[in-house]
Protein backbone atom coordinates (compact mmCIF):
# COMPACT_ATOMS: atom_id res chain seq x y z
CA UNK A 1 0.00 0.00 0.00
CA UNK A 2 0.91 3.75 -0.74
CA UNK A 3 1.72 6.04 1.94
CA UNK A 4 0.59 9.35 1.00
CA UNK A 5 2.63 12.21 2.47
CA UNK A 6 -0.01 15.34 3.52
CA UNK A 7 1.44 19.05 3.95
CA UNK A 8 5.02 17.32 2.98
CA UNK A 9 7.16 20.50 3.42
CA UNK A 10 9.20 20.57 -0.66
CA UNK A 11 10.50 24.11 -1.39
CA UNK A 12 12.03 26.72 0.49
CA UNK A 13 9.03 29.15 0.78
CA UNK A 14 6.99 25.91 2.93
CA UNK A 15 9.11 26.72 5.62
CA UNK A 16 7.44 28.88 8.30
CA UNK A 17 9.32 32.33 8.69
CA UNK A 18 10.96 31.88 12.23
CA UNK A 19 13.35 28.74 10.36
CA UNK A 20 14.17 30.74 7.77
CA UNK A 21 15.72 33.30 9.95
CA UNK A 22 17.45 30.56 11.47
CA UNK A 23 18.72 29.35 7.95
CA UNK A 24 19.24 33.21 7.17
CA UNK A 25 21.45 34.04 9.97
CA UNK A 26 23.80 31.70 8.76
CA UNK A 27 24.74 33.71 6.41
CA UNK A 28 26.65 36.82 5.53
CA UNK A 29 25.01 40.03 4.14
CA UNK A 30 26.26 39.49 0.89
CA UNK A 31 24.82 35.76 0.35
CA UNK A 32 21.36 36.86 2.14
CA UNK A 33 21.25 40.04 -0.33
CA UNK A 34 21.95 38.67 -4.00
CA UNK A 35 20.44 35.27 -2.97
CA UNK A 36 16.75 36.68 -1.65
CA UNK A 37 16.40 40.01 -2.01
CA UNK A 38 13.50 40.87 -4.28
CA UNK A 39 12.68 37.44 -4.49
CA UNK A 40 9.10 38.10 -3.59
CA UNK A 41 7.05 40.25 -0.93
CA UNK A 42 7.35 37.54 1.79
CA UNK A 43 11.30 37.30 1.82
CA UNK A 44 11.36 40.97 1.18
CA UNK A 45 9.84 41.21 4.53
CA UNK A 46 11.45 38.95 5.93
CA UNK A 47 15.14 40.63 5.24
CA UNK A 48 13.38 43.33 7.01
CA UNK A 49 12.88 41.49 9.98
CA UNK A 50 14.76 43.38 13.24
CA UNK A 51 15.75 39.50 14.53
CA UNK A 52 17.80 39.04 11.57
CA UNK A 53 21.13 38.54 12.63
CA UNK A 54 23.85 38.99 9.61
CA UNK A 55 27.32 38.54 9.46
CA UNK A 56 29.93 40.32 7.08
CA UNK A 57 33.64 39.63 5.94
CA UNK A 58 35.34 42.73 3.50
CA UNK A 59 37.24 40.12 1.47
CA UNK A 60 34.62 38.50 0.04
CA UNK A 61 33.74 41.82 -1.93
CA UNK A 62 36.16 43.24 -4.67
CA UNK A 63 37.71 46.39 -4.10
CA UNK A 64 36.28 47.83 -7.06
CA UNK A 65 32.42 47.23 -5.99
CA UNK A 66 33.19 47.68 -2.60
CA UNK A 67 32.18 51.25 -1.64
CA UNK A 68 29.19 50.71 -4.11
CA UNK A 69 28.35 47.74 -2.20
CA UNK A 70 28.46 49.79 1.25
CA UNK A 71 26.53 52.44 -0.23
CA UNK A 72 23.65 50.12 -1.48
CA UNK A 73 23.82 47.00 0.85
CA UNK A 74 25.90 47.69 3.51
CA UNK A 75 24.19 50.60 4.57
CA UNK A 76 20.58 48.65 4.51
CA UNK A 77 21.74 45.67 6.71
CA UNK A 78 24.15 47.73 8.75
CA UNK A 79 21.74 47.71 12.02
CA UNK A 80 21.36 43.88 11.74
CA UNK A 81 24.78 43.40 11.90
CA UNK A 82 26.27 41.13 14.77
CA UNK A 83 30.00 40.15 13.28
CA UNK A 84 32.01 41.98 11.05
CA UNK A 85 35.39 41.36 10.08
CA UNK A 86 37.74 44.03 8.14
CA UNK A 87 40.08 41.96 5.87
CA UNK A 88 41.00 45.19 4.30
CA UNK A 89 42.43 48.29 5.28
CA UNK A 90 38.79 50.22 4.49
CA UNK A 91 37.48 52.67 6.99
CA UNK A 92 33.40 51.99 7.79
CA UNK A 93 34.12 53.57 11.23
CA UNK A 94 34.75 57.37 10.22
CA UNK A 95 32.51 59.57 11.92
CA UNK A 96 31.26 61.15 8.43
CA UNK A 97 29.86 57.73 7.64
CA UNK A 98 26.04 56.96 7.03
CA UNK A 99 26.47 53.01 7.54
CA UNK A 100 26.19 52.93 11.95
CA UNK A 101 26.53 49.42 13.28
CA UNK A 102 24.42 49.79 16.29
CA UNK A 103 24.10 45.79 16.47
CA UNK A 104 27.47 45.11 16.43
CA UNK A 105 28.53 41.91 18.92
CA UNK A 106 31.95 40.83 17.19
CA UNK A 107 35.03 42.50 15.36
CA UNK A 108 38.15 41.10 14.05
CA UNK A 109 40.76 43.08 12.53
CA UNK A 110 42.17 40.19 10.49
CA UNK A 111 43.97 41.83 7.34
CA UNK A 112 44.53 45.72 7.93
CA UNK A 113 47.97 47.13 7.03
CA UNK A 114 49.97 48.77 9.48
CA UNK A 115 48.96 52.14 8.24
CA UNK A 116 45.40 51.05 9.61
CA UNK A 117 44.43 53.21 12.73
CA UNK A 118 42.36 51.83 15.28
CA UNK A 119 43.09 53.86 17.74
CA UNK A 120 41.43 56.99 15.56
CA UNK A 121 37.79 54.94 15.74
CA UNK A 122 37.91 53.86 19.32
CA UNK A 123 35.19 56.66 19.59
CA UNK A 124 33.01 55.22 17.21
CA UNK A 125 33.73 51.48 18.61
CA UNK A 126 32.65 52.90 22.61
CA UNK A 127 29.13 54.10 20.98
CA UNK A 128 28.50 50.25 19.84
CA UNK A 129 26.88 49.37 23.46
CA UNK A 130 26.35 45.75 22.30
CA UNK A 131 30.35 45.35 21.07
CA UNK A 132 31.81 42.28 23.53
CA UNK A 133 34.03 40.83 21.47
CA UNK A 134 37.33 42.27 19.64
CA UNK A 135 39.81 40.51 18.19
CA UNK A 136 43.06 42.11 16.78
CA UNK A 137 44.69 39.49 14.54
CA UNK A 138 47.24 41.61 12.46
CA UNK A 139 50.01 44.03 13.73
CA UNK A 140 48.65 47.75 13.79
CA UNK A 141 50.23 51.10 14.01
CA UNK A 142 49.19 51.99 17.79
CA UNK A 143 48.38 48.25 18.99
CA UNK A 144 50.42 49.11 22.58
CA UNK A 145 48.30 52.32 22.53
CA UNK A 146 45.22 50.39 21.59
CA UNK A 147 45.95 47.82 24.35
CA UNK A 148 46.36 50.53 27.36
CA UNK A 149 43.19 51.88 26.54
CA UNK A 150 41.39 48.94 26.41
CA UNK A 151 42.83 47.18 29.93
CA UNK A 152 44.08 50.53 31.83
CA UNK A 153 41.41 52.52 31.05
CA UNK A 154 38.36 50.54 30.25
CA UNK A 155 37.96 52.98 27.13
CA UNK A 156 35.59 49.91 25.95
CA UNK A 157 34.08 49.41 29.51
CA UNK A 158 31.50 47.07 26.97
CA UNK A 159 34.00 44.55 26.08
CA UNK A 160 33.86 40.79 27.78
CA UNK A 161 36.71 39.59 25.17
CA UNK A 162 39.70 41.02 24.06
CA UNK A 163 42.04 38.50 21.97
CA UNK A 164 45.53 40.01 20.33
CA UNK A 165 46.57 37.25 18.50
CA UNK A 166 49.28 38.01 16.49
CA UNK A 167 52.85 36.79 17.08
CA UNK A 168 53.85 40.23 18.56
CA UNK A 169 54.55 41.28 22.17
CA UNK A 170 52.45 44.27 23.37
CA UNK A 171 53.96 46.76 26.12
CA UNK A 172 52.07 48.48 28.53
CA UNK A 173 54.98 50.79 28.97
CA UNK A 174 53.89 54.37 30.57
CA UNK A 175 50.06 52.59 32.04
CA UNK A 176 52.27 52.84 35.72
CA UNK A 177 51.80 56.61 35.13
CA UNK A 178 48.22 57.06 33.72
CA UNK A 179 45.16 56.66 35.91
CA UNK A 180 44.21 53.15 35.75
CA UNK A 181 40.92 52.26 35.43
CA UNK A 182 39.73 48.49 36.16
CA UNK A 183 37.96 46.56 32.62
CA UNK A 184 35.15 44.40 32.67
CA UNK A 185 36.86 41.75 30.86
CA UNK A 186 35.82 38.20 31.27
CA UNK A 187 38.08 36.22 28.07
CA UNK A 188 41.64 37.77 27.29
CA UNK A 189 44.10 36.28 24.99
CA UNK A 190 47.66 38.41 24.74
CA UNK A 191 51.52 38.15 24.98
CA UNK A 192 53.43 40.73 26.98
CA UNK A 193 56.12 40.91 29.43
CA UNK A 194 56.08 39.02 32.98
CA UNK A 195 55.49 42.75 34.63
CA UNK A 196 53.24 43.73 31.82
CA UNK A 197 50.87 40.33 32.69
CA UNK A 198 50.65 41.60 36.36
CA UNK A 199 49.76 44.73 35.58
CA UNK A 200 47.19 43.35 33.27
CA UNK A 201 45.92 41.14 36.06
CA UNK A 202 46.18 43.56 38.56
CA UNK A 203 42.95 45.47 36.36
CA UNK A 204 41.09 42.45 35.20
CA UNK A 205 39.20 42.14 38.63
CA UNK A 206 36.34 39.84 36.58
CA UNK A 207 38.37 37.46 33.94
CA UNK A 208 37.79 34.29 33.93
CA UNK A 209 39.79 32.96 30.95
CA UNK A 210 43.49 33.75 30.24
CA UNK A 211 45.57 32.39 27.54
CA UNK A 212 49.14 33.94 27.30
CA UNK A 213 52.52 33.95 26.18
CA UNK A 214 55.29 35.63 28.41
CA UNK A 215 58.67 35.90 29.40
CA UNK A 216 61.35 37.62 31.64
CA UNK A 217 62.26 37.68 35.42
CA UNK A 218 59.26 40.53 38.11
CA UNK A 219 60.78 43.49 39.11
CA UNK A 220 58.51 44.45 42.03
CA UNK A 221 56.08 42.10 43.23
CA UNK A 222 52.97 42.81 44.93
CA UNK A 223 50.49 40.16 45.68
CA UNK A 224 47.82 42.27 47.79
CA UNK A 225 45.39 40.95 44.95
CA UNK A 226 43.57 37.73 44.58
CA UNK A 227 42.08 36.65 40.63
CA UNK A 228 38.74 34.63 40.57
CA UNK A 229 40.63 33.12 37.56
CA UNK A 230 39.28 29.56 36.55
CA UNK A 231 41.01 28.95 33.38
CA UNK A 232 44.37 29.64 32.28
CA UNK A 233 46.65 28.81 29.55
CA UNK A 234 50.21 29.77 29.73
CA UNK A 235 53.41 29.44 27.43
CA UNK A 236 56.74 30.69 29.12
CA UNK A 237 59.87 31.18 27.50
CA UNK A 238 62.71 31.46 30.31
CA UNK A 239 60.23 32.36 33.25
CA UNK A 240 61.69 31.42 36.56
CA UNK A 241 59.69 28.73 38.60
CA UNK A 242 60.01 31.45 41.33
CA UNK A 243 58.18 33.95 39.22
CA UNK A 244 55.51 31.15 37.63
CA UNK A 245 54.82 30.23 41.55
CA UNK A 246 54.13 33.81 42.20
CA UNK A 247 51.76 34.21 39.81
CA UNK A 248 49.77 31.31 40.32
CA UNK A 249 49.41 32.64 44.06
CA UNK A 250 47.55 35.10 42.56
CA UNK A 251 44.84 32.88 40.94
CA UNK A 252 44.26 29.70 43.81
CA UNK A 253 41.37 28.78 42.44
CA UNK A 254 42.24 27.59 39.31
CA UNK A 255 39.88 24.49 37.55
CA UNK A 256 42.00 23.78 34.60
CA UNK A 257 46.01 24.97 33.77
CA UNK A 258 47.80 24.52 30.44
CA UNK A 259 51.75 25.28 30.80
CA UNK A 260 53.86 24.77 27.58
CA UNK A 261 57.26 26.60 27.00
CA UNK A 262 61.15 27.04 27.42
CA UNK A 263 62.92 26.69 30.34
CA UNK A 264 66.22 26.75 31.69
CA UNK A 265 65.67 27.02 35.26
CA UNK A 266 66.14 23.51 36.55
CA UNK A 267 63.91 23.79 39.36
CA UNK A 268 60.58 23.17 37.23
CA UNK A 269 62.08 19.60 37.06
CA UNK A 270 62.00 18.77 40.70
CA UNK A 271 59.39 17.22 42.08
CA UNK A 272 58.52 18.71 45.03
CA UNK A 273 58.46 22.28 42.71
CA UNK A 274 56.36 20.43 40.07
CA UNK A 275 53.91 18.89 43.14
CA UNK A 276 53.35 22.85 44.39
CA UNK A 277 52.30 23.58 40.79
CA UNK A 278 49.04 21.34 41.15
CA UNK A 279 46.26 23.18 43.74
CA UNK A 280 43.76 21.02 44.94
CA UNK A 281 41.44 23.01 43.52
CA UNK A 282 42.66 22.04 40.13
CA UNK A 283 40.22 19.68 37.57
CA UNK A 284 42.66 19.31 34.84
CA UNK A 285 46.06 20.11 35.11
CA UNK A 286 48.73 19.55 31.80
CA UNK A 287 52.58 20.72 30.88
CA UNK A 288 54.64 20.17 28.45
CA UNK A 289 57.88 21.91 28.47
CA UNK A 290 61.27 21.49 27.59
CA UNK A 291 64.55 22.65 28.42
CA UNK A 292 68.54 23.05 27.17
CA UNK A 293 70.68 19.77 26.50
CA UNK A 294 72.52 21.80 29.38
CA UNK A 295 70.77 20.69 32.14
CA UNK A 296 70.16 16.84 31.14
CA UNK A 297 72.79 15.76 33.72
CA UNK A 298 71.21 17.32 36.70
CA UNK A 299 67.66 15.78 36.36
CA UNK A 300 66.66 12.60 38.27
CA UNK A 301 63.67 11.61 36.15
CA UNK A 302 63.09 8.82 39.05
CA UNK A 303 62.60 11.57 41.44
CA UNK A 304 59.88 13.42 39.65
CA UNK A 305 58.18 9.64 39.62
CA UNK A 306 58.22 9.58 42.98
CA UNK A 307 56.77 12.91 44.06
CA UNK A 308 54.13 12.39 40.93
CA UNK A 309 52.68 9.28 41.68
CA UNK A 310 51.40 10.14 44.95
CA UNK A 311 49.83 13.81 43.79
CA UNK A 312 46.76 12.34 41.23
CA UNK A 313 49.10 12.07 38.20
CA UNK A 314 47.35 10.14 36.08
CA UNK A 315 50.01 10.18 33.23
CA UNK A 316 53.73 11.66 32.50
CA UNK A 317 56.44 11.41 30.52
CA UNK A 318 60.19 12.28 30.74
CA UNK A 319 62.07 11.99 27.03
CA UNK A 320 65.78 12.45 26.36
CA UNK A 321 65.56 14.11 23.06
CA UNK A 322 68.87 15.52 21.02
CA UNK A 323 67.92 19.31 21.65
CA UNK A 324 67.13 18.78 25.47
CA UNK A 325 64.86 17.62 28.02
CA UNK A 326 60.91 17.67 27.57
CA UNK A 327 58.64 16.69 30.58
CA UNK A 328 55.13 16.00 29.46
CA UNK A 329 52.22 15.05 32.32
CA UNK A 330 48.49 15.22 32.92
CA UNK A 331 46.72 15.62 36.16
CA UNK A 332 43.10 14.79 36.33
CA UNK A 333 40.90 15.95 39.46
CA UNK A 334 39.92 13.20 41.85
CA UNK A 335 36.20 15.02 41.52
CA UNK A 336 35.38 12.62 38.95
CA UNK A 337 31.73 13.69 38.84
CA UNK A 338 32.30 17.24 38.14
CA UNK A 339 32.66 18.12 34.40
CA UNK A 340 33.12 21.45 33.58
CA UNK A 341 32.97 23.05 29.96
CA UNK A 342 35.49 22.77 27.49
CA UNK A 343 36.66 27.11 26.69
CA UNK A 344 39.16 27.27 24.63
CA UNK A 345 38.96 29.48 22.25
CA UNK A 346 41.59 29.69 19.29
CA UNK A 347 39.79 30.50 17.05
CA UNK A 348 36.66 33.28 16.56
CA UNK A 349 34.43 30.63 16.15
CA UNK A 350 35.00 28.04 19.16
CA UNK A 351 34.08 31.17 21.07
CA UNK A 352 30.70 30.94 19.10
CA UNK A 353 28.19 28.39 20.30
CA UNK A 354 28.78 25.50 17.63
CA UNK A 355 25.87 24.31 15.35
CA UNK A 356 24.32 20.95 16.25
CA UNK A 357 24.78 17.89 13.40
CA UNK A 358 21.19 18.66 11.95
CA UNK A 359 21.95 22.35 11.92
CA UNK A 360 25.06 22.17 9.80
CA UNK A 361 23.56 19.43 7.55
CA UNK A 362 20.20 22.43 6.88
CA UNK A 363 23.01 24.82 6.55
CA UNK A 364 24.34 22.88 3.80
CA UNK A 365 21.91 22.39 2.23
CA UNK A 366 20.30 26.26 2.09
CA UNK A 367 23.66 27.34 0.92
CA UNK A 368 23.47 25.18 -2.19
CA UNK A 369 20.10 26.33 -2.57
CA UNK A 370 20.92 29.75 -1.78
CA UNK A 371 24.07 29.71 -4.69
CA UNK A 372 21.87 27.75 -7.25
CA UNK A 373 18.92 30.63 -6.82
CA UNK A 374 21.53 33.20 -7.11
CA UNK A 375 23.00 32.05 -10.19
CA UNK A 376 19.84 31.39 -11.47
CA UNK A 377 18.59 35.21 -10.95
CA UNK A 378 22.08 36.87 -11.96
Amino acid sequence: SSIVFENMITTLEDLPDEVLLIILNNFSVATVHYAFDKLNARFNCILNDKYLRLTFDTKNIPDRLFYDFCDSVLLKYADRLVSLTLSKPIELFSSNSQIKFHQLEVLKIAGCSMSFSLLSVLKQLQNLCKLSKLFICVPLLESNSVCRMILCKNYLSQLKMFYIVFDSFISLNGANHILIIPNNLKHLSLQCDINDLLLVLKYSPKLEYLNVVTCGNIQTLTNNFVLELKYLKINIKNVSYVNLFNILNIVPNLNRFKLTGYVQDPDFFNGENLSGLIPLTLDNFQMIIKTGVEHQGSIDPNKISTVLNKDRCDWYSVQQKTDGLCLELSVRSIKKCRLLPTTDPTTIERHLPQPSTVKCIMKAFFVTVAVAIAYYLF
